[in-house]
């Protein structure tokens, strides 16, 4: 909004400057620019949708400088420089390189003939390095800004995604369905490791880390491929999965709570981990979809730990019971959902 709005009105008083002068072709080009960036500004300040808008800015700012330079001669290289860095700006570096290279290609003719070679070379070197050091200077930025996103969205002890990019997961899945009738459903896994405050007294806070990033790597070779983990929060954890019905769900839940309480964890340490499952309802807020599932959670805690239970707001709101028998792999009808 600000580049197209502060172009438009820039270029106001050369408009009225090229037709007092009598430069008409020049003048119609400046209104034409106005108008064009004026309805850019319009669409961004509208839809706030910016890449197009970024591209066609871009070509507009550069390929105008193209037809002004055959117009108004070599005077009008001043304002090249700026529109190529400008570009480095708005679009990614390559795009911008390529656009910055085709624009000067085509300058080059209206110039022939009207400067010396000395000016010529001058001018060349200098498009040439002011492209070279933005190129470098986008690319750099660009480098950083994904670092800093990766940062922003992933737990920096077990390196899964963090809360921020559970809320993001989220919204992308209710988009989705929203966009589209998908088959199946989907549900929120929400688990907490049980007593894990005692092992932190116990063993330490440095064995409680190591015990979180095992219970990551465990969890990760448990989930399908369709699911995706991350950490809510101190010893909490979140898997999204999308399945065929919510007995599926149910069954992974089960399957997270049994390998757990089989697992042997650094020290020979061992867990269990209670877990809430709530599937989606497309009518509520992401929020309630949370909360349903911390409520099963909270009730599972409540009732003995080391269990699963449905949201309330499925059709059973029970907790079930760890079976007493060993599990092999496939949960049983006394084990699944009441």
């Amino acid at each position: 909004m600000m580049l197209t709005g502060g172009t438009a009105i820039g270029l106001v008083p050369f408009v009225i400057i090229r037709f007092s002068s009598g430069e008409l072709w020049v003048g119609l080009l400046d209104a034409a620019l106005v108008v064009s960036f004026t309805a850019l500004y319009l669409l961004v300040r509208l839809t706030r949708k910016t890449f197009w808008v970024s591209f066609v800015l871009t070509f507009l700012a550069l390929f105008g400088n193209v037809i002004s330079s055959y117009l108004k001669g070599p005077s009008q290289v001043y304002w090249l420089y700026p529109t190529m860095i400008i570009a480095f700006y708005l679009l990614p570096a390559r795009i911008a390189l390529g656009l910055n290279a085709l624009a000067v290609l085509l300058t080059i003719p209206a110039y022939a003939g009207k400067v010396d070679i000395v000016t010529a070379s001058s001018m060349m070197i200098t498009f040439i390095l002011t492209n070279v050091f933005a190129y470098v200077f986008s690319s750099q930025m660009k480098k950083q800004q994904d670092a800093l996103r990766q940062l922003s969205i992933k737990d920096s002890l077990t390196e899964i995604g963090n809360r921020r990019a559970l809320m993001q997961e989220l919204i992308n899945r209710k988009n989705d369905r929203h966009k589209q009738m998908p088959q199946g459903t989907a549900c929120l896994i929400l688990m907490d490791i049980d007593h894990f405050k005692a092992i932190n007294d116990s063993h330490g806070h440095l064995t409680g880390d190591d015990i979180l990033k095992g219970f990551t790597q465990l969890l990760q070779k448990i989930i399908p491929r369709r699911a995706r983990v991350f950490r809510y929060g101190g010893e909490e954890f979140v898997v999204i999965l999308e399945c065929d019905q919510l007995s599926d769900c149910w069954n992974l839940a089960e399957k997270i709570r049994q390998h757990t309480q089989s697992n042997r964890f650094v020290k020979d340490i061992q867990l269990t981990v209670s877990l809430g499952v709530a599937e989606i309802d497309n009518k509520e807020s992401l929020d309630d979809w949370i909360n349903r599932a911390d409520e099963a959670l909270y009730r599972a805690k409540n009732s003995g730990r080391n269990q699963t239970c449905l949201s309330r707001h499925q059709k059973s709101g029970h907790c079930e019971q760890p079976s007493q028998h060993a599990w092999d792999g496939t949960t049983t009808q006394e084990t699944t959902m009441r």
